[in-house]
């Protein structure tokens, strides 16, 4: 082949290649061209919505978490009840003196405290409630809760309405909160100590028999107490339907109790005692439903703390290892007094919580992890 030929053919290959490789370039253009381009401000659009979600939640749980301190901060005192003078002292009046004096004692407690109870709906259905803080917290029957976050209508007895939410639910003991969302201040009550009521005391219950009535103010009655521990409190107070959620007062105004359950007979009247709120306060202003946390055991009460008599089947304390005749000593690092001490603690844990049991076997200190369950 002659040098000119050659000449000839690399030229029309390097044409070839040339004319592919534009061919190539057209297709890529075509290409980009084909596909839809994202406008710009579509783009900031979208970044500018994920920012304000992102601002959305971070306030969200700023708010819930400022709504916690604020509720744990406002958790109202317990007062001890004053010294019992006059005919409060007494086993039961003697005289029309002693009468009119407790008649003027009730008196003065009813005009302060109408105020604070009120009637609530929620749906249809109605009960009672007592305004504990200026701030709204309002002290009511789990099962008038019903379960948290419900809207709530507040009905006062002159008429006045207050919206507010149902916080949380304690389904061990029946008690509820709920907070009134309008702002206050509002008329309250003090919180007494059910701790220190023993039988004989008087008493007075407050509440809305038979639902809230607009011509009828919240129906006062007078009794005493019959018995009372840490889980219920069981008086002469003659309740109804509609009563639940209602305050139990002492002879001073303060709060004791909170109207229950009422049995077969009018003299079965039952109320949630008040130091249940305070030992749950956290937890039911966190809008909480508090269910019955349990170890699996039963025990009796000894110097040491709480022996086991016996470890039921499959429960915490039987998965922990714990044995019929272990004591329990300390409770997740805390010594208590007998059943009614480590119960309390119990009750103050979550189910799933992890505690860690002090206990003693055969006279040698041991740990044991238990994981609560529920029953």
């Amino acid at each position: 082949m002659s040098q000119d030929s050659r000449h000839g053919l690399s030229f029309r290959f390097a044409t070839l290649l040339l004319l592919v490789a534009v061919l190539a370039g057209v297709s890529s253009l075509a290409a980009v061209q084909a596909a839809p381009a994202k406008p710009p401000a579509e783009g900031k659009q979208a970044e500018r919505k994920a920012a304000e979600k992102k601002a959305t939640e971070k306030a969200a749980e700023e708010k819930a978490n400022k709504t916690a301190e604020e509720a744990v901060r406002s958790q109202p005192k317990k007062h001890p009840p004053g010294k019992r003078v006059g005919v409060f002292s007494k086993k039961n009046p003697e005289n029309l003196d002693d009468l009119r004096a407790i008649e003027k004692q009730v008196a003065k407690v009813v005009e302060k405290a109408l105020a604070c109870v009120v009637g609530v709906r929620i749906g249809v259905a109605q009960g009672s409630a007592v305004i504990i803080s200026a701030d709204g917290y309002v002290l009511t029957a789990g099962h008038v809760c019903g379960a948290p976050g419900r809207d709530v209508t507040f009905l006062f007895a002159d008429g006045k309405t207050a919206r507010g939410k149902t916080l949380g639910v304690n389904l061990t003991i029946d008690s509820g909160l709920m907070k009134i969302t309008d702002k206050g201040p509002w008329p309250h009550l003090d919180l007494g100590d059910s701790s220190k009521l023993k039988p004989g005391d008087w008493v007075i219950a407050i509440g809305h028999p038979r639902g809230f009535e607009l011509d009828r103010p919240p129906v006062v009655r007078t009794g005493r107490v019959i018995r009372a521990n840490e889980k219920v409190v069981q008086t002469g107070c003659t309740l109804f339907s509609g009563d639940s959620g209602g305050p139990l007062l002492d002879v001073d105004g303060r709060v004791i109790g909170i109207h229950s359950r009422i049995g077969g007979r009018t003299s079965q009247n039952f109320h949630v005692p008040i130091d249940t709120f305070h030992d749950t306060w956290e937890r039911l202003a966190a809008g909480e439903i508090i269910t019955r946390t349990e170890l699996g055991v039963n025990v009796k009460t000894v110097d040491e703390g709480c022996r086991i008599t016996k470890v039921r089947s499959g429960k915490p304390a039987d998965k922990a290892g714990l044995k019929v005749g272990d004591v329990v000593t300390k409770f997740d690092g805390k010594a208590f007094a007998g059943i009614v001490g480590m119960s309390k603690l119990i009750r103050k844990h979550k189910v799933g919580d992890e505690v860690e049991l002090e206990i003693l076997r055969d006279g040698k200190k041991m740990k044991f992890k238990v994981k609560l369950g529920s029953r």
